[in-house]
């Protein structure tokens, strides 16, 4: 279950399912036991370096862990994810990572990878001075279904998010009354070319392509602060909210971001 290939240094995320056959430079298929890679030439002319990002986890979020110091890179499954309580991220980096095949999806063919991701029940985590670059979805995000468990007390600041689909990810489903996001936030980041990342380029959807992405928000508990942000060349906008923007949930508060428009595409 690869989720990219990594070719000289450049990202190829041509990742084809059912019946399509690879037809262009790096395209490529994969089953449990052996992926294809369709080249015009063989591959040791048009290149040096090869590699293959398989789905593999990073970093397990568990109870009372400090993780300071560690790249987590080339992976196609997530930089880091689970129920996490007590713990403190800081000063790692996670890139080039995602594009794995979610097994058991409603959708078919759908790929995942995130930075750090917060189950449901996950509570007093702190991530800060770390660097995210190059995911196929989210640098980070709280997410889940769990009706019983809340997110409480989760921080992100003073990092750096680069080249990522999205920046700040949060949905729940089916909570019971009383059951949210309790004093979270997402505080004095600094994210640079959002949606320009090699994520955008292979994915179906590409209208999620925003720092802050907002997911079925089925809680009556949602309080979030997002502040004092730098937001640098979105693609599209700042926040993408499924179902159509209309209003914020109640308790969402995006405060005093700077946003800076560029007319410096990046490549």
């Amino acid at each position: 279950n690869v989720g990219f290939l990594l070719v000289d240094g450049v990202i190829h995320g041509g990742k084809l399912f059912g019946d399509a056959k690879p037809s262009r430079q790096w395209e490529f298929r994969d089953d449990e036991r052996h992926v294809t890679v369709w080249s015009a030439k063989n591959p040791a002319e048009l290149s040096s370096d090869i590699r293959f990002a398989p789905c593999v986890h990073g970093i397990r979020l568990t109870w009372n862990l400090t993780v300071s110091n560690v790249t987590v890179r080339g992976t196609g499954a997530h930089g880091a994810n689970g129920v996490g309580r007590n713990m403190h991220i800081s000063n790692c980096t996670f890139k080039e990572i995602g594009g794995s095949w979610l097994p058991g999806h409603p959708v078919p063919n759908t790929r995942y990878g995130n930075g750090v991701e917060c189950w449901a029940g996950s509570s007093h985590i702190l991530v800060d001075h770390c660097k995210f670059s190059d995911i196929y979805d989210v640098a980070f995000t709280m997410q889940g279904p769990n009706p019983a468990c809340s997110w409480e007390n989760i921080h992100m600041r003073n990092c750096e998010i680069k080249h990522c689909t999205q920046a700040f990810e949060v949905w729940a489903m089916k909570c019971k009354k009383g059951i949210g996001f309790k004093n979270c936030s997402f505080t004095q980041n600094r994210c640079i070319d959002t949606g320009y990342s090699w994520g955008y380029i292979v994915r179906p959807n590409k209208m999620v392509a925003a720092p802050l992405l907002l997911y079925a928000m089925e809680t009556d508990v949602c309080d979030i602060l997002v502040k004092d942000n730098t937001f640098i060349n979105n693609r599209l906008y700042l926040i993408y909210k499924s179902g159509g923007l209309g209003c914020l949930p109640d308790g969402y508060r995006v405060e005093e971001n700077q946003i800076v428009g560029s007319t410096d595409k990046p490549i």
